[in-house]
């Protein structure tokens, strides 16, 4: 744990959200807060964090991530699944069902699953893939990138922005 100068972000703030750097004016204003070194060597305030030592992810409630046991839960007793929507886990009905007549998938998005275009495709017009980020998939540069350096294959975030291959070594 160290001690260094920097500005308190609220998670309600468009500079988080953003996650834009301050004007000069505000950087003035700067206050000292408490962090901690997480992932990819990023900073991030210690009171924000799940209270788990072993944890580096956000709280959401009760000083806890939705992974150990923060946020709503399920209403229906003896259920300890997390609510998704009407206060009930998908378990018990708390998902929308597709519009698609004899469709019992759960819908993604616009009231629709995957299979009946629940997501947005591909913006190049002879693809119909799933998009990613910047409307694109990942065959069209949608989605992140290894960080190693000549190589092109797909990166998740939980592998530290590494691909499978290089995640290994």
């Amino acid at each position: 744990m160290s001690t260094i100068t920097r500005l308190p972000i609220a998670k309600h703030t468009l500079a988080f959200i953003l996650d834009a750097p301050f004007p000069p004016e505000a950087a003035a204003a700067a206050a000292v807060v408490a962090v901690r070194r997480t992932r990819a060597d990023a900073v991030v305030p210690t009171a924000r964090l799940c209270k788990l030592a072993s944890c580096d992810r956000y709280a959401v409630s009760n000083g806890r991530c939705i992974r150990h046991g923060g946020g709503k839960r399920c209403k229906i007793a003896g259920c300890t699944s997390g609510a998704k929507h009407f206060g009930l886990c998908w378990t018990h009905g708390g998902s929308t069902v597709c519009e698609e007549a004899s469709c019992f998938n759960r819908s993604k998005s616009h009231g629709r699953c995957w299979s009946h275009g629940g997501v947005k495709q591909c913006q190049v017009p002879t693809c119909s893939k799933t998009a990613l980020k910047n409307t694109l998939c990942w065959a069209h540069g949608g989605g992140n990138r290894c960080n190693v350096t000549g190589c092109k294959r797909r990166a998740l975030g939980r592998n530290g922005d590494l691909c499978d291959v290089h995640k290994a070594v």
